[in-house]
């Protein structure tokens, strides 16, 4: 039934408010800064000049209907991007781990990689299907698209 399943949704994801109120996605641009192999390498979003959070201010939805991707791993690459959320306007940056920059061992990624913005897992609730807890992080989703989708697109 539809509200059990928006009510459900309610309870696993919180979605957060966007400050902006309609924004046209396509004139948002990504600025990078730092060398792309080292711990200080961001990827910003900006929009006429200004900074906007990827999590807060890229709305979930488009007004057609579609939803909003953001990538953080771009299909066949190794590198562990992630929107630093404990950061000034969330830009995405390379995990780390120990002190070393996190990248897939296993091999590359086969799809791109990323979250949706303006949601959240939350920890406390547990996922019935997986016994999972939410990570405190965006919903993690994945592009199955035959491109390549570069960081912070």
């Amino acid at each position: 039934d539809q509200y059990y399943s928006q009510e459900r949704y309610r309870q696993r994801f919180k979605v957060l408010q966007s400050r902006l109120k309609d924004p046209n996605v396509a004139k948002i641009v990504t600025v990078t800064e730092g060398e792309v192999t080292s711990r200080r390498f961001r990827v910003h979003f900006e929009m006429d000049g200004c900074r906007l959070s990827p999590w807060h201010d890229i709305p979930l939805k488009n007004s057609d209907g579609s939803f909003n991707f953001i990538c953080e791993i771009p299909k066949w690459t190794r590198k562990k991007f992630e929107i630093a959320t404990m950061e000034h306007m969330n830009p995405i940056k390379q995990d780390v781990k120990n002190g070393v920059l996190r990248e897939y061992k296993w091999g590359d990624m086969l799809f791109n990689y990323g979250a949706f913005p303006q949601t959240w897992e939350d920890p406390k609730v547990v996922n019935e299907d997986t016994g999972c807890p939410g990570d405190n992080d965006p919903v993690d989703v994945i592009e199955l698209g035959t491109r390549q989708r570069p960081c912070g697109s």
